[in-house]
């Protein structure tokens, strides 16, 4: 049983003028037109560090950060099914492999029980092929950006300036065991505190 990622986030839930501002950055290049925003030289280096931020505490917490289409991957049928990555929006389709090849589950045969331990309750569970993978759940989850925790947001902030400001040096242990990092993670953990 593994998740892929379908569809990432449209967009960051970080703004690039936020991350400049907690990596002390400003912008250094003029606005071209009245209705766009001042940019900074290192923009691009800042937009990697919100991603990477993004993925790491996303990894971290076992949560989706920013709403994208995941999906599930199993094998078999389970009559309540757990969708990892807790904040499940809804279930945009289950398919699976009968051997007439691949069909698509009736909604009226499931129910989504969403949230942060959402799971889906099968009441039908038809004939599958003899194969590997034969089940795949699709669904929407992930933080927005007005229901992003404030610890998360504050984490994913620390990360960046550290990536930032330490980008090309090494240290003695990974940036993302920062202290400050964990402790306002911790207790955020799918499986772990809430």
């Amino acid at each position: 049983m593994h998740v892929r990622v379908i569809t990432p986030p449209a967009a960051e839930l970080i703004s690039l003028p936020r991350a400049r501002l907690q990596c002390k950055i400003d912008a250094d290049i003029a606005p071209v037109a009245p209705a766009t925003e001042p940019t900074s030289s290192r923009d691009a280096e800042i937009a990697d560090a919100i991603k990477t931020a993004r993925e790491s505490v996303q990894s971290y917490l076992q949560r989706a950060i920013g709403e994208q289409t995941l999906e599930l991957v199993m094998t078999g049928w389970d009559r309540c099914v757990s969708l990892p990555m807790g904040e499940v929006k809804s279930v945009v389709s289950i398919k699976y492999d009968a051997d007439d090849g691949e069909q698509t589950l009736n909604p009226s045969d499931y129910s989504l029980h969403g949230g942060e331990r959402a799971f889906v309750q099968l009441s039908a569970t038809p004939a599958l092929k003899a194969t590997p993978e034969n089940v795949r759940i699709r669904y929407v989850a992930g933080y927005s950006e007005s229901s992003l925790p404030g610890p998360v947001k504050s984490a994913m902030l620390l990360l960046i300036s550290d990536l930032v400001e330490n980008a090309s040096r090494q240290t003695e242990r990974a940036l993302s065991e920062n202290t400050a990092f964990c402790r306002l993670l911790e207790p955020l953990r799918l499986g772990m505190g809430v």
